[in-house]
């Protein structure tokens, strides 16, 4: 095979199966999420086709969550904005964009709450405050921002994420006993 034939991995191009990776991992998170997080109210919402769609067909947080983060992290590798100060200024664009997401999406389901006969329980506010993935997108941008801008080698980068996921696998359920400080 001629090199010239061959794609360069460093010309910043676009790769647009990540771009629609991330678009379809969108659809079914803006879709599923009031439905799994909202339905739960509603008896009997687990026997219900959008619960199926939701849960089974779309896959929400086994393809479409996991989905996004796959094609955030390799889409980091083709940006042509890679500077660790662009990156954060994106990750926190992405993180604060996921709580409006939130107030969208479960914001319509509480003002409309009526038209759907759905049962609106006060820790149904707390979806609105709910972080997602986009907030996870937005954090992971801002950590590797900021490990580019020490100039971390890849073997530490890699050993501060694999602390950093043990420590978490073990503190889920930490009970701060105030919505603000587990949230964070």
């Amino acid at each position: 095979m001629e090199n010239s034939k061959l794609k360069n991995t460093n010309d910043n191009s676009r790769e647009y199966n990540l771009d629609l990776l991330k678009a379809l991992a969108i659809i079914c998170m803006v879709f599923c999420h009031p439905m799994l997080r909202l339905g739960q109210y509603n008896e009997g919402y687990e026997n219900s086709f959008l619960y199926f769609l939701c849960e089974t067909i779309l896959g929400d947080y086994v393809v479409a969550a996991h989905g996004f983060m796959l094609a955030m992290g390799f889409g980091i590798v083709y940006t042509k904005n890679n500077a660790p100060k662009k990156i954060i200024q994106r990750g926190i664009k992405i993180y604060f964009l996921g709580y409006l997401l939130n107030f969208l999406r479960y914001g319509i389901y509480i003002l409309g709450y009526d038209l759907i006969n759905a049962k609106i329980e006060d820790n149904t506010f707390d979806a609105l405050f709910f972080q997602d993935i986009f907030q996870f997108a937005g954090l992971a941008l801002i950590v590797t921002g900021f490990l580019k801008a020490i100039k971390l080698k890849e073997i530490h980068i890699f050993s501060i994420a694999l602390l950093i996921s043990i420590l978490t696998t073990f503190i889920p359920n930490l009970d701060t006993k105030n919505i603000v400080f587990n949230t964070f």
